[in-house]
This record gives C-alpha cells, structure tokens and sequence, in this order.
C-alpha cells in the first residue's frame, strides 16, 4: 500500500522490465543498494509477495511506517551490536 501510494503522490510511473526473471527464481534473497527516500516506494513493487524485509531497529521511530514495518512481518536488527545482529539473523 505504502509504495502505490507514495508514487502516487510522487507522480512516479514505474515500468518494471524483467519481473520473470524475479518469479522464477524462489525462494530467493533480494539485496538493494539502498540509495534514498523513494527506494522504499519503488522496491515494493517488485518484491513478490510474502516478502520479509530486514532493516534497522530505528525504523520503529517513524510514525506510522514503522508500525506497519514490524506488523507485517518484517525484521529489525540492532547494528550497534554486531554480535545480536547476527544472532537475530539466525
């Protein structure tokens, strides 16, 4: 819902090329080069549902995105201590 409705109000038309490749290849790790704000908003839209996001603690904080971050399923890490992040990972 996040993604459709940012780009929405964002004007971003996306065009996805190659989302073939992405369904025939599962289950799968996808990695992203998280670059900005929008990269959230894009993303969403190719991951394949029932995708599980891993992502900083801190996401929490921001109002109502981080709610829905955790209430969907995904998953927070501590990146100030290595050694629980990893144990979180596992």
């Amino acid at each position: 819902i996040y993604g459709a409705v940012a780009r929405w109000i964002l004007g971003i038309k996306l065009v996805v090329q190659g989302e073939e490749h992405v369904k025939a290849h599962q289950p799968c790790i996808y990695t992203a080069n998280h670059q900005s704000g929008i990269d959230m908003a894009v993303m969403q839209t190719v991951y394949p549902p029932n995708t599980v996001m891993i992502g900083k603690k801190e996401v929490i904080y921001i109002p109502i995105w981080g709610l829905l971050y955790f209430a969907f399923g995904n998953i927070g890490i501590d990146r100030s201590d290595k050694k629980n992040a990893l144990a979180g990972l596992n």
